[in-house]
């Protein structure tokens, strides 16, 4: 550290230079920790830009997956070294960091870093086995989420909006915990209730559905929901869909009559274990309007409805080897998901007001099509209550009405998620506020660290190790089937303590900093802290000054360093 400190200084003082030290009471082979070690004689405080303190479990899972992911064999300070860069990262809009593994992973494989077989610590309620089961994936280091989206025929209703934002946690969380994660939300844009929705808006089907896709988008942005998952509409996959049908009259699970196909739940011995629906009191004409369809068994449920007269005329129907018909939501759903995930997807995640007739439904599907599930968990969230009432959908109640009343996209998803997602949620005008009060204490904290100045206190190694015990108290708490509440309780002990810091000039300028990481690090999977802009200080506004007068110059090097030593700080420019 102290020479590669001193020569890349002397090659550009622009470079910085972050040491990685273990924390206290440490089991990293190749590290010391400072503060409970000898100091060697060769060592200068100070003279590397920081130090970084990196706990066990985060140099051991950093190892573990760049072996997993990477194909990377090293050791435990390799996997420190990398985890203290990826931390690094987070913080960074661009620039160019080198992280320096020091040592390989051979001589570690008969220790507890490659030897011990990880115990599962994540744990999920399951709606199939009404237990908490412990998580482990299909595929090591993966996880698939497939998310029951809306149907796009209205706006995008509190009651959608609190499983999206479950799900996002959720994919968040698991992210956050070194997975590697896809997830896909179904859009339904070809059920009754879109085709209703066109028919009394005299539009066109598939400009009815365009905009409310486009405005669901925004919502989404909205709400923090994660870019990147894949949000497939029901009228791309009419192919997927017909060819699912034929598989399944081949099998037996389904038949066709009068132009319509239907499923027939007497074939599949499973149906009814997910929501555990007692067939003989299905209630005739819950699963189907039962008026419009003859079918051999009044409990079976509709795959492919002939269109009636009025669809007819207006081209909303597709031709298949049965005739001119529409799809049903849950053969839409089970139909995008073997299309994108082909086998079974490890989370499904819905509301519990969809858990029977259409979850079973999809399921159903699914795996009289395949033999297997269409997930191994299943989450539910419980039901949006105003005045005692569930919200219905399209809700009484939606994300744009909560803007429209001038909230924040950060304080609807703070609301949504702060309740534990199998507790049913109670919206008020004192319960938004209270939301929004507790939110922004979390972006207040975040602009006083930001804005801190002054001379350090000393030794950060007291504030590294309360920082790091935020982080595990809460993953902790969301590795127990998400607990929201144990984990906001952690979170804004820590928010009263640094307050009290700030109050009494204990953390400087680099304790604030090492503070603002963290918090911001562990908002990666909460979502809901708005990032204070950079501070343009004087000493700021002087670099830019000088970058710009060498760019005059056209003196492109020191431009550049200037360029990069103002990106370490977090300034782009």
């Amino acid at each position: 550290l102290m020479g590669l400190t001193r020569y890349l200084k002397e090659f550009n003082p622009a470079i910085r230079v972050l040491g990685v030290e273990p924390g206290v009471g440490h089991t990293i082979q190749g590290l010391k920790n400072l503060v409970e070690s000898y100091v060697p004689g060769i060592f200068v405080k100070g003279a590397a830009d920081d130090m970084l303190t990196v706990e066990d479990a985060e140099a051991f899972d950093t190892a573990r997956r760049l072996a997993r992911e990477e194909g990377l064999l090293l050791g435990m300070s390799s996997g420190a070294a990398v985890a203290a860069a990826l931390r690094l990262a987070r913080r960074l809009e661009e620039g160019l960091i080198v992280a320096i593994a020091p040592d390989s992973g051979e001589r570690y494989l008969s220790t507890p870093l490659y030897a011990v077989r990880e115990v599962p610590s994540l744990r999920f309620y399951n709606s199939l086995s009404r237990a908490k089961e412990a998580f482990e994936p299909l595929r090591a280091g993966e996880a698939t989420l497939f998310v029951d989206g809306p149907a796009l025929n209205g706006h995008l209703s509190l009651m959608v909006a609190r499983r999206l934002v479950l799900a996002d946690l959720l994919h968040r969380f698991l992210r956050f915990r070194g997975f590697k994660v896809r997830s896909l939300v179904s859009l339904i844009d070809l059920d009754d209730r879109a085709i209703a929705g066109a028919a009394a808006a005299g539009e066109d089907l598939a400009r009815f559905t365009g905009r409310f896709h486009q405005e669901f988008l925004q919502d989404l942005k909205a709400l923090r929901i994660l870019e990147g998952g894949l949000y497939p509409r029901a009228s791309e996959h009419m192919e997927d869909m017909v060819a699912l049908t034929q598989r399944l009259l081949e099998r037996g699970y389904a038949y066709e009559k009068l132009r319509s196909v239907y499923f027939d739940i007497a074939r599949f011995k499973d149906y009814g274990r997910l929501s555990r629906v007692d067939l003989g009191k299905i209630r005739v004409g819950k699963t189907v309007d039962l008026d419009d369809y003859a079918k051999e068994n009044p409990r079976d449920f509709t795959l492919l409805k002939r269109a009636k007269l009025a669809e007819l005329k207006k081209g909303w129907y597709y031709t298949t080897p049965w005739g001119q018909v529409r799809p049903s939501w849950h053969l839409e759903c089970a139909a995008m998901a073997l299309k994108h995930f082909s086998g079974t997807a490890d989370f499904h995640v819905g509301s519990i007001e969809s858990l029977f007739p259409h979850e079973e439904n999809e399921n159903a599907v699914f795996a009289a099509a395949t033999g297997k599930p269409l997930a191994r968990f299943w989450l539910h969230s419980e039901r949006v209550l105003k005045d005692g009432l569930p919200l219905r959908e399209p809700g009484d109640l939606t994300v744009r009405d909560l803007l429209a009343q001038g909230y924040r996209g950060e304080e609807v998803r703070f609301f949504l998620l702060a309740t534990h997602y199998r507790k049913p949620l109670n919206i008020s005008d004192a319960s938004l506020v209270a939301a929004r009060r507790a939110r922004a204490r979390l972006d207040h904290l975040a602009e006083r660290l930001a804005a801190q100045t002054g001379s350090d206190p000393g030794s950060l190694a007291a504030l590294e190790e309360r920082l790091f015990g935020l982080k595990n108290d809460m993953v902790r708490a969301l590795d127990d089937d998400l607990n929201i509440a144990q984990a906001l309780a952690a979170l804004f002990e820590t928010v009263t303590s640094l307050n009290a810091d700030l109050d009494r000039d204990r953390l400087g300028e680099k304790g604030a900093q090492a503070a603002l990481g963290h918090l911001l690090e562990v908002d990666e999977v909460l979502g809901v802290i708005i990032p204070p802009a950079p501070a343009r200080d004087e000493d700021i506004e002087a670099r830019l000054a000088a970058r710009e007068e060498a760019r005059r110059r056209r003196d492109w090097g020191q431009a550049d360093a200037i360029r990069a030593e103002l990106a370490a700080r977090g300034i782009e420019v």
